[in-house]
């Protein structure tokens, strides 16, 4: 109903719902994900949503943002999500990315890359829309660029060391 707007569309499922370990399968934790939430689908229609997201930030999740093993784990569990949503229909919107993570280039040691780089390659594997979130925000209110482009302004910082130019963000 709002003409010229994206409508990105969550829906939250309580952490003790999915509780994931790296011991799990991913994708079956993707299917897990996808039976909690579609039930909640079934009157909107998928021509109301652009862009379905899944998980808000580690809520549930594995911490992917500094751990490059668990990062390898959600890029799994996102392949098979996103081509579950695709196939019903929805755009997957990745990642939900807490602001000032997860880990860039060589900040876990040198030579690691980012933890969101395995996830850009699933996305780079795709051939249907797929876009990633990343919020934004300021933690102190601050307006130095300086600090910023570790908070707000890091979604730069990692489409450029994993290739993600080209992709939308939803910020």
């Amino acid at each position: 109903k709002c003409q010229n707007s994206i409508v990105v569309f969550r829906i939250w499922i309580p952490n003790e719902q999915l509780g994931f370990t790296a011991s799990d399968d991913p994708n079956a934790k993707a299917q897990h994900y996808w039976n909690l939430i579609s039930p909640h689908l079934n009157d909107l229609g998928t021509q109301n949503i652009d862009w379905l997201e899944g998980p808000n930030e580690l809520d549930g999740i594995l911490n992917w943002y500094s751990d490059y093993n668990n990062a390898i784990w959600f890029a799994n569990f996102w392949s098979n999500l996103a081509d579950i949503m695709n196939d019903n229909g929805y755009h997957p919107l990745v990642a939900s990315i807490a602001v000032g993570n997860p880990a860039l280039n060589n900040e876990i040691a040198q030579g690691v890359k980012s933890t969101m780089c395995p996830l850009a390659d699933v996305m780079k594997s795709k051939s249907y829309p797929i876009a990633w979130g990343y919020h934004g925000y300021t933690k102190d209110l601050t307006k130095d660029v300086n600090t910023e482009l570790w908070l707000s302004l890091r979604y730069r910082w990692i489409r450029d060391q994993c290739g993600l130019q080209g992709f939308k963000i939803i910020i």
